[in-house]
């Protein structure tokens, strides 16, 4: 799972799902997210506090992580019906995600920056994460975003540069496209799929 979701087999997940920090679907249950996990409720500033609790131990003071890939922030998942998470409910239960959901990306942003980012904290002037989705305003936690992935052909190639400069007239100037398909394309020419 990602680091905006805690899996069953989680030393997490039963304190979790007793504090009710999960976001849930339309039937009250946790959300599933990608990958077996589910998905924190970081609409819930206490359950932002767990999750970040739990990537502090799990990867700042293991590691010394403090740039961050928050792939699948939009966030990936739903009930498997074609839904994608647009029936999910935030804020316990309170929110909807038609209403909410697509600032989730900001919340993730705001879920690291309250924890190692904001003033007075360790990495205050280096807190940075890249994300696969963003916000109105989530430059301001730190947040950059990728377009996600990309195809290495020339059409997908020309649609990054609009992407690009559309994406920056938002406001939030650290954008950048999938580098491994691109070089594809500009430097071996290339137009088979990308591949991590």
């Amino acid at each position: 799972p990602y680091s905006h979701s805690v899996g069953k087999q989680s030393h997490n997940w039963p304190e979790a799902l007793a504090k009710k920090f999960l976001a849930t679907d339309r039937n009250g249950d946790p959300a599933a997210s990608y990958a077996g996990g589910f998905t924190y409720d970081l609409f819930n500033p206490e359950a932002r506090a767990y999750a970040w609790d739990a990537m502090q131990k799990g990867y700042v003071d293991q590691y010394g992580l403090h740039h961050w890939w928050l792939d699948c922030d939009e966030p990936c998942g739903g009930t498997n019906n074609g839904s994608y998470a647009t029936d999910w409910l935030y804020n316990s239960g309170k929110w909807p995600s038609s209403f909410v959901g697509a600032a989730y990306p900001q919340m993730l942003d705001l879920t690291v920056y309250e924890g190692m980012g904001a003033p007075g904290k360790q990495y205050e002037k280096d807190n940075v994460m890249l994300g696969r989705a963003g916000w109105a305003g989530s430059q301001r936690f730190g947040g950059a975003v990728w377009s996600g992935d990309t195809q290495s052909t020339w059409e997908d190639f020309n649609q990054q540069f609009r992407a690009g400069l559309n994406f920056v007239m938002t406001g939030i100037p650290y954008w950048t496209t999938c580098v491994c398909c691109t070089v594809h394309v500009i430097v071996l020419g290339t137009l088979s799929n990308c591949e991590r």
